[in-house]
């Protein structure tokens, strides 16, 4: 009986035990019987382990192991519903949606900044204007005062104005990116065509690539967590 474990399995890093946290491990059992009439009977198993609970079982409450096949199935049934649904959408329709997804994000860091930017320019005017009465005795404020508030929002303006020209910058960029944009929904759409096709190693490699985490429960309880929802990814939350 040989044990191995092999880490170009399907869900390899990204599989854990939904009771203790622990990540499951991959083993593969391969078992070679002799059989009453002679011959050799062979057996092959691939299973998923969580070795918190074969060491140390009162730490976990979950089971020992789970078959590979019943996980890997579940996950891969959810990895082709994602790509089935995002295959429907027209692809100049991906890009628009993912191209405005990002630049939203950064629009809204410009509009609060360029907010931040003009209540400072505000405040920094009126106490210029302030000391200029101070000078000609029409303010009440002492002058010493004034010059104290104004080296202080000014250098709250200044700091005010960076953050804006940083927004607007990212804003820029990101309205300018949408060849990386193309790019990024050319990679989805070609894991639709090939995922099926695939073999074992690179439908981990695209697997890992959507999913964050997968946590396993006793009796085959699936939780499976997307970096990236559908509906993230086409705005529509």
């Amino acid at each position: 009986m040989v044990f191995r474990t092999d880490t170009r399995s399907l869900l390899t890093g990204i599989i854990f035990c939904g009771h203790c946290g622990c990540r499951l491990c991959y083993n593969h059992q391969h078992e070679e019987r002799k059989l009453a009439s002679g011959g050799t009977s062979v057996y092959d198993y691939e299973t998923y382990r969580c070795y918190r609970k074969i060491s140390a079982s009162r730490t976990c409450d979950g089971q020992s192991g789970y078959k590979a096949t019943a996980l890997n199935e579940a996950v891969e049934q959810q990895v082709r519903l994602f790509l089935s649904k995002l295959e429907a959408v027209p692809k100049e329709r991906l890009v628009e949606l993912a191209s405005a997804r990002n630049e939203e994000t950064y629009k809204v860091a410009y509009k609060q900044a360029q907010k931040d930017f003009e209540n400072a320019q505000k405040q920094v005017t009126a106490l210029e204007e302030e000391a200029v009465k101070a000078l000609t005795g029409e303010s009440q404020l002492d002058l010493s005062i004034v010059n104290q508030m104004l080296l202080k929002h000014r250098a709250k303006l200044k700091a005010s104005q960076a953050a804006m020209e940083e927004a607007q910058t990212r804003m820029q960029e990101e309205q300018e990116n949408a060849k990386a944009t193309r790019a990024q929904v050319d990679e989805l759409l070609s894991w639709v065509e090939c995922f099926e096709k695939a073999d074992i190693g690179t439908k981990h490699l695209i697997v890992a690539r959507l999913i964050d985490r997968i946590e396993v429960k006793t009796g085959y309880k699936v939780y499976i967590k997307f970096k990236i929802s559908l509906k993230q990814f086409l705005g529509q939350e």
